[in-house]
């Protein structure tokens, strides 16, 4: 996952607040972002409310992950503002914005450790959650004590995203980012955890970042990224 870059890198520490803020909606204002002397996304204007699924689609380049990485605040904008409710998100606790997000990135980040501790992370283990959602995610196979080599080199890579997705599921945080979260999945397990994630925008935000138009009827809400701006559809 790449972090802040060129011009659009600042220290977190001076760049952010300290207000602590629970989500409700997001809302991109004129929000435009160069990294150097590209322009990467321009003229975004967009509302995310709580508890809707909603799809960026485009082809590759046109700055889908960017616009995930703004929500994040891991890139910050060139110009225009993006809120959290009624406010900046600059002027946020960077940390506690964060700590209501589960985010499902391109590449995976598992930890030398094993399988049960790679998805509950330092979280109290819930034996009912952790085997519905290896069920879920077809992973009952895995042994859960199995521990994953660096890099998770001993999974193959369907596993290994399912494992990100399983994580998110696990945090039970009130915003989940997915970041082409079924490229590597059969159709029919992809068809099953995005019914699942479908059923679950009643009590979370679902934000999917996806060049594949045949997911995108799951959304509720849909934008097409472009080099121009976005378009809904």
């Amino acid at each position: 996952q790449k972090f802040l870059s060129d011009s659009n890198m600042t220290k977190e520490s001076t760049h952010f607040g300290k207000l602590k803020s629970n989500f409700k909606k997001i809302l991109f204002n004129d929000v435009c972002c160069r990294m150097g002397h590209n322009i990467i996304l321009k003229n975004i204007n967009l509302e995310i409310k709580k508890n809707t699924f909603i799809a960026f689609v485009g082809r590759s380049g046109v700055g889908k992950s960017t616009l995930i990485d703004m929500i994040m605040g891991l890139v910050i904008p060139s110009s225009g503002n993006i809120f959290v409710n009624e406010n900046n998100l600059n002027q946020l606790d960077i940390s506690h914005w964060r700590s209501q997000i589960a985010y499902v990135p391109q590449e995976h980040f598992l930890l030398k450790d094993s399988i049960k501790n790679n998805i509950i992370l330092n979280q109290r283990y819930n034996n009912f959650k952790f085997n519905q959602i290896m069920d879920l995610l077809d992973l009952k196979d895995l042994d859960p004590d199995f521990e994953v080599s660096e890099k998770g080199s001993t999974l193959s890579v369907g596993q290994k995203q399912r494992l990100s997705i399983a994580r998110a599921l696990y945090s039970n945080r009130k915003i989940i980012i997915l970041d082409e979260p079924t490229s590597n999945l059969n159709s029919l397990l992809e068809r099953k955890i995005l019914n699942f994630l479908k059923r679950g925008q009643e009590s979370k935000t679902i934000i999917m970042v996806t060049h594949n138009k045949s997911v995108i009827k799951y959304a509720k809400v849909v934008y097409k990224v472009m080099g121009n701006g976005i378009r809904k559809i």
